[in-house]
């Protein structure tokens, strides 16, 4: 019991202490672009998710957790007007020919299509007539550059003398729009001039592309004045209900497994963890052996070798040199019959082949056996210096058998 109680001591100095080391450890800042509305990491959109009730005022603002594919689907056109504003921000603008061709017919039903992304597959810039390009900077060094990067907008009533202030190395692309495709609006460019927001005209409504995602996170949010850019690039949407997509970043909303909706949350993943670690421990200390040592008691031994010894030299001793070579000749044949399954004859001449055949004895020395055994079998007299010489016979029969 005392055992038991030290035990339960150590577990619980244990738990106490890892709880401890997991409330005073400070939290770490991840600066991983994960663009989820939920998060609140600085390249994360939580802030910015939620200013778009005050950019959309009146207007329901709902997160979309399946493929363009399926919302263009689910979708209803009767019951959304004016026309909806469908906002993707992700780190990479790239989709499956399915979600593409969605996205497109979106914006053709009158709606309008507002995608941020650093990276443009070849399919969605081919038909919308541009790519996303690296930014040369026209020859100066991006992170070695005293002049910080600077977004602004081409519209006069948006422009600004300052522009707005992006970090050197997280705004270094801009969009090259070919010579040949029309309807597209340069709407906003970067401090060297080239295009990073623009405009195309698609049916009834529009997509419009921005090559710098990171604009559109918590810290550049909330960094200086550029708020103000993020109010500016929405207000090229009209005032429409929005939908804002999560299933490129996160999937699907609903969890596939009871595990997963564990996992989502840190408090039941770290209880997941604990209890985890509780029952190894335990497994640890009540594997161990709770008892006495159990003596051990050796096996009773077989008897019968002694038994059949002392019959032997019982007969030795008393000169029944016939009745012993009986015996010996019986237990021979029977010792034949169960090794080799033969039904043995010692007359038989393919008796004696088959256990010449089957105990790998040559067949003379089988056939000196077999007559030997028949005579011992069949004499009423048998002299000390016979069965001797029987013995030794059998013997070298079994040296040789296999």
């Amino acid at each position: 019991m005392k055992k038991d109680r030290a035990y339960i001591v150590f577990v619980a100095g244990l738990f106490v202490l890892f709880i401890s080391l997991l409330l005073l450890q400070p939290d770490s800042v991840s600066w991983n672009p994960t663009f989820t509305k939920k998060d609140k990491l600085p390249f994360a959109s939580r802030a910015v998710f939620e200013r778009l009730q005050d950019i959309f005022p009146d207007r329901p603002v709902e997160a979309v957790y399946v493929p363009a594919a399926e919302f263009e689907k689910e979708w209803d056109e009767e019951a959304v007007a004016p026309a909806m504003n469908y906002i993707l921000v992700r780190q990479k603008a790239v989709y499956d020919e399915f979600d593409r061709r969605a996205i497109c017919r979106l914006a053709a039903a009158g709606n309008h299509v507002f995608i941020a992304g650093g990276d443009l597959d070849d399919a969605m810039g081919d038909t919308l007539g541009f790519l996303s390009l690296y930014e040369s900077w026209k020859g100066q060094s991006v992170f070695g550059s005293p002049d910080t990067l600077r977004l602004n907008f081409e519209h006069p009533l948006l422009h600004t003398e300052k522009g707005y202030a992006m970090r050197p190395g997280e705004n270094d692309r801009y969009i090259a729009v070919a010579d040949s495709v029309k309807d597209v609006e340069i709407l906003g460019t970067n401090s060297q001039g080239d295009p990073v927001f623009v405009k195309k005209q698609m049916g009834r409504g529009a997509i419009y592309f921005h090559c710098v995602p990171l604009a559109f996170t918590n810290y550049y949010l909330l960094r200086n004045d550029n708020a103000g850019y993020i109010s500016r690039c929405f207000s090229y949407l009209p005032q429409a209900p929005v939908y804002w997509d999560e299933y490129y970043k996160v999937g699907r909303q609903e969890a596939a497994t009871p595990l997963r909706v564990v996992l989502q949350h840190p408090a039941l993943k770290t209880a997941l963890v604990l209890t985890l670690v509780l029952v190894l421990l335990y497994m640890l200390f009540q594997g161990k052996r709770r008892q006495r040592v159990i003596p051990v008691i050796p096996p009773f031994e077989n008897s019968t070798l002694q038994f059949v010894a002392t019959v032997a030299r019982l007969y030795h001793n008393r000169g029944e040199h016939t009745s012993l070579a009986h015996k010996k000749a019986l237990y021979f044949v029977e010792r034949l019959r169960v090794r080799y399954q033969v039904a043995v004859d010692l007359n038989d001449e393919e008796s004696i082949l088959a256990v010449s055949a089957r105990s790998g004895v040559d067949v003379a020395l089988t056939r000196a056996v077999f007559r030997f055994t028949h005579h011992i079998k069949t004499a009423a007299d048998v002299s000390q210096k016979e069965l001797i010489g029987y013995n030794n016979k059998i013997e070298e029969f079994w040296r040789h058998a296999t």
